[in-house]
């Protein structure tokens, strides 16, 4: 079996307007996509399109088509002018814990025979419940082992306190029982933004993952939670003001089709967020100005 489950630590940093950085424990699994019905029956307390203590949905994953999972990513591959043979496809994903999760990226690492990383799918959610996705095959680093670098430009809108201009940089390094990706967002030639997670993994099974569960009850399920309060300390603490949500242009975006509390929380947010501290007057006068 090729799957795993990662312990580890994601960590985050704002390097302008302000300095900004937070580190957590998280979990996630490693799932080989040819190797999900066989988890789905072995592994205790996982569940593929069933309902378990941690599980996962096919219609999560891969947006819009028809088939398997695999042959989704086959085909967002393919709108990016990425054709791919018998390649193993790990996707670095977390579950959802008794039926709620929020995964701000899923990785898809597409591995050639030797272990060479070949193509990179990056699905990336935010939390107003769209999807976008990037993909690439590597400019930097490509042999078995070695951490990849995959360039993306920026269009999708997924921070309010970032703006819709720049570019990724993305490294990723994808062994047997370590995994390790670092996400940087340049800006007018500037840093200002990095992102990363490092785990060690073990053998997917039901011990390990009961035994991360127990270790890590509540890593998965508080990920909006600790976004939401981010953005509180951003805002309110730091002084850093969102920009109000542009609608989505690109067509690999795909939109929201339902809605939940936390869209409606961060909506509010935003616009409670983004006016003036003079007050709604003094916005209105700037927008007359702009116009």
């Amino acid at each position: 079996m090729n799957s795993r489950i990662f312990r580890g630590w994601t960590h985050h940093q704002r390097l302008e307007p302000v300095r900004h950085a937070f580190k957590y424990r998280i979990y996630w699994l490693g799932v080989d996509l040819d190797e999900l019905d066989t988890l789905n029956r072995s592994v205790g307390g996982f569940g593929y399109n069933r309902w378990s203590l941690a599980s996962m949905k096919a219609a999560d994953y891969g947006g819009p088509g028809e088939g398997t999972l695999r042959d989704r990513v086959l085909e967002r591959l393919g709108e990016h002018g990425i054709e791919l043979g018998n390649t193993r496809i790990m996707l670095m994903t977390i579950p959802r814990l008794l039926g709620y999760v929020f995964n701000p990226v899923n990785f898809y690492v597409c591995l050639e025979e030797d272990g060479t990383i070949g193509a990179l799918l990056a699905e990336v959610r935010n939390t107003y419940g769209e999807m976008h996705h990037y993909a690439a095959r590597p400019v930097a680093g490509k042999g078995p082992g070695e951490s990849c670098e995959f360039h993306f430009p920026k269009r999708f809108h997924v921070s309010p306190f970032l703006e819709e201009s720049g570019g990724y940089v993305v490294h990723v390094r994808c062994e047997a029982d370590r995994f390790s990706a670092a996400i940087a967002l340049d800006q007018g030639g500037r840093r200002i933004f990095s992102a990363s997670m490092e785990g060690v993994g073990r053998p997917l099974d039901t011990s390990s993952l009961l035994g991360t569960l127990i270790r890590m009850p509540l890593a998965a399920a508080t990920i909006m939670m600790k976004i939401q309060w981010q953005a509180i300390i951003l805002r309110f603490r730091r002084g850093v003001r969102p920009h109000a949500k542009p609608e989505p242009s690109d067509p690999a975006t795909i939109k929201s089709t339902r809605s939940s509390i936390w869209y409606w929380i961060r909506g509010r947010f935003v616009r409670y967020a983004s006016r003036s501290p003079k007050g709604p007057e003094v916005d209105s006068a700037v927008e007359k100005e702009r116009t």
